[in-house]
């Protein structure tokens, strides 16, 4: 299974997983049996489950309309170590271990009716709800946002980009203090309709759907950055943002820019913008 982002729900210990293999990707549950929290306490094992509509076999989920609901439930994965649709080697001589199609997971998902997403990234848990991207996901390929409510088993498409100018393949999410939704764009620069050059961003998703720009990476290098000589002059503007979160205050935020590696932090107020 190719593992993406995990989201622990901190009122009963459940832990959300993503899988990023377009375009059959799952949403799971992981459901331990030791629900302390302590180190080593998942060691103690569980039961893994995955994502299906309610009444529909194997709804296809990747193309949804914005606003849409669903009720959902969940179908046991009985072999979470199950190979994938395909292996073959790296090399010769060199045991099967390059896994290809669908995961093991996946299959007995898909076996009991679960439902596909096209390629899940970023999970978050933030008061009862778990928000999880599927970056590949809309009619137009550009990304979702899902609002998944456990207390009443629905699953919500809250954003979906209709083009690169909404909001550019999200991957990384997080949530404010205050529930703001914010997210990285991992779809690099573009040109929009103006013809004005735009680098990548962070979005701010508010509860009704809509993207609001927040931030937007224009990085561009003359020089390497002191004592850091290893990085390269030159146009980093593509380069995704990444691992934005919050401190625990809720007054500074913390997010990377993946190429050339750079770590920034952001203070407020966010409230302007429904942060």
């Amino acid at each position: 299974m190719q593992h993406e982002a995990v989201a622990v729900d901190p009122e009963d210990g459940t832990a959300y997983l993503t899988e990023d293999n377009g375009p059959h990707s799952g949403f799971y549950r992981f459901q331990p049996n030791d629900r302390s929290g302590r180190i080593g306490s998942l060691e103690a094992g569980g039961t893994l489950e995955m994502l299906k509509v309610k009444g529909a076999e194997c709804a296809d989920l990747r193309a949804p309309d914005q606003g849409a609901q669903y009720a959902v439930e969940w179908v046991p994965i009985e072999d979470p170590d199950k190979d994938p649709e395909t292996l073959s080697e790296i090399a010769s001589g060199i045991p099967l271990l390059r896994g290809s199609g669908r995961s093991g997971p996946y299959l007995q998902g898909e076996a009991l009716g679960a439902a596909r997403f096209a390629r899940g990234e970023g999970c978050v848990a933030h008061a009862g709800t778990i928000y999880m991207v599927d970056t590949a996901g809309g009619a137009a390929r550009k990304g979702v946002v899902w609002a998944y409510e456990p207390t009443s088993e629905r699953l919500t498409a809250l954003f979906v980009s209709p083009g690169e100018e909404a909001a550019n393949h999200p991957d990384n999410i997080t949530v404010s203090n205050r529930g703001g939704i914010l997210v990285c764009e991992d779809g690099g620069s573009f040109t929009n309709a103006a013809g004005d050059f735009v680098g990548a961003r962070l979005l701010a998703i508010s509860g009704q759907g809509e993207a609001t720009i927040f931030a937007e990476n224009n990085t561009r290098l003359d020089r390497p950055p002191r004592g850091r000589a290893s990085i390269r002059p030159g146009d980093y503007r593509g380069g995704e943002f990444t691992g934005a979160c919050f401190a625990p205050d809720g007054r500074t935020m913390f997010v990377n820019i993946q190429t050339p590696g750079i770590t920034v932090a952001i203070t407020g107020p966010f409230e302007r913008i429904g942060l």
